[in-house]
């Protein structure tokens, strides 16, 4: 089984991905460096955003996790990260790390994610499971996913194209669920 891990996800950063063209690899950074151990390659990371949005904005297929100077994440990712210059990608780490003096040389966690989806703005909002959980990937399809359906958008996962039942089509039982796999 997939699990997903739902974060909360800056705004900003998920507006500039949003409107990337063709944009196939992104840098999900963590203002620090602590590991990040919550799903496994193949897993997803769900994009949850902040307030005052408080729904679920999309999702990336997890590839690794590595800390890396902010200088070398820029030059690995560039506009992968979310901004669009190296200036600003410390200036976006430097408003959640006011402890300290942010430079080109200070550690950041790089989360690499694949084959990001960014939903549209008018997919309902989502006001509870705040801050972060683990759930599996057939609960988040059968809670959240059959909205994506009705906006004729389909997705990519793991190199297979599936597009999500519409609601008059979902599976009444649990063993059901499989034929979505």
């Amino acid at each position: 089984m997939v699990n997903l891990f739902v974060a909360n996800t800056d705004n900003a950063w998920f507006d500039f991905l949003s409107t990337e063209p063709n944009i196939t690899e992104v840098n999900f950074w963590w203002p620090g460096q602590m590991a990040f151990r919550a799903v496994q390659p193949g897993g997803l990371l769900v994009f949850r955003l902040k307030s005052p949005r408080n729904k679920i904005g999309g999702f990336g297929v997890f590839s690794n996790y590595s800390p890396l100077p902010i200088q070398i994440a820029w030059d690995s990712f560039g506009r992968a990260n979310g901004v669009s210059s190296l200036d600003k990608l410390r200036i976006a780490i430097a408003e959640y790390r006011t402890d300290t003096l942010v430079g080109p040389m200070t550690n950041i966690g790089c989360t690499i994610l694949v084959d990001p989806v960014f939903f549209p703005s008018d997919l309902g909002s989502i006001r509870r499971n705040r801050g972060r959980a683990v759930f599996s990937v057939a609960r988040f399809i059968r809670q959240r996913m059959w909205r994506v359906s009705s906006s004729g958008i389909s997705f990519k996962m793991r190199h297979n194209y599936a597009k999500c039942p519409s609601p008059l089509k979902w599976p009444k039982r649990r063993r059901d669920m499989a034929l979505l796999h």
